[in-house]
């Protein structure tokens, strides 16, 4: 049984969601995309994810909670990383501590979506400036039965690589501070989606039903590969940014993975892999900003 639920935030209009209760009991699962405007891979999966709930169904133990756009204003404006309303990064706000919008729906995930959730998924996705290799990034420092239900899915989702975080301040990585085991997953990039990309959501959200029990559909496991010692670079200032690979592709220590110029021409600053690995993510807007992310990348384990 499926139904449409309003979540209220004070006031702004409520957020959309989707209760999806099982046959019999079992673990909840909240699943979320949408918190950064302009990445639509998540929301496009979702929306079909609760189409398909409506047309077909399944069974099910225990309960799954749905929000398929959390920043609803960033998503119709197209907004890099932000609500429109303030200008915030509702994934760097954990905990809440104010009453700006990014905050408001911040506080609304912590009271009233983390209290349901055995297990949290957060669907995000290359933004507008961003190319991206399919990833899902876990806490590191999960303990005990969380890290079990952690290890337990991510080792069956159809994705390319596993990195570990030690992140505390956005959606995900907050409720794994809190004890919730959650995962962040990225698919998609440069503000664009496909329906192939959708469809790899769909399935890892089936793939974590079935890691967790909730489900007994036969459905086909991934292989992703672990990274170690993944490194993230940013800007030291406002500069032209000039990436010398893609994601996904394989370097060589010493490999210069970009140059960040100034409008003159001007090198600021080179940089060189710190040893062999694979690029994960990449900006690849020309301009860029003080503190930016230009680079994550990581050795395969």
């Amino acid at each position: 049984m499926i139904r449409e639920i309003s979540i209220e935030i004070k006031g702004f209009d409520p957020v959309l969601a989707y209760e999806v209760k099982g046959q019999s009991k079992g673990p909840c699962l909240v699943v979320i995309s949408g918190v950064h405007g302009a990445e639509y891979v998540g929301p496009r999966a979702l929306m079909d994810f609760v189409e398909k709930i409506k047309n077909k169904g399944f069974d099910l133990k225990g309960r799954l909670l749905i929000i398929p756009v959390l920043n609803e204003s960033g998503f119709y404006g197209g907004f890099k990383q932000v609500v429109a309303e303030d200008g915030l990064n509702l994934n760097r706000i954990f905990p809440a501590s104010g009453d700006s919008k990014a905050h408001l729906l911040a506080k609304m995930v912590e009271e009233k979506l983390y209290p349901e959730a055995d297990f949290l998924l957060d669907f995000h996705g290359g933004d507008i400036n961003e190319e991206m290799e399919p990833l899902v990034f876990f806490s590191a420092y999960a303990e005990g039965n969380q890290k079990k239900m952690i290890d337990k899915v991510i080792g069956n989702l159809s994705t390319t690589y596993l990195v570990p975080s030690q992140a505390k301040n956005g959606l995900y990585s907050y409720a794994n501070t809190l004890g919730i085991p959650s995962l962040l997953l990225e698919r998609g990039g440069m503000g664009l989606w496909t329906y192939r990309e959708a469809n790899f959501v769909i399935l890892n959200i089936f793939q974590t039903m079935k890691a967790l029990g909730m489900i007994s559909l036969d459905v086909k496991s991934g292989s992703p590969k672990m990274i170690k010692d993944p490194v993230y670079l940013s800007s030291p200032s406002r500069g032209v940014w000039y990436p010398l690979f893609k994601a996904g592709e394989f370097f060589k220590k010493g490999d210069e993975l970009g140059i960040l110029k100034d409008l003159r021409g001007n090198i600021i600053e080179k940089y060189k892999a710190a040893y062999d690995g694979v690029l994960l993510y990449q900006n690849i807007g020309l301009g860029v900003s003080e503190g930016d992310h230009l680079i994550a990348y990581g050795k395969i384990s």
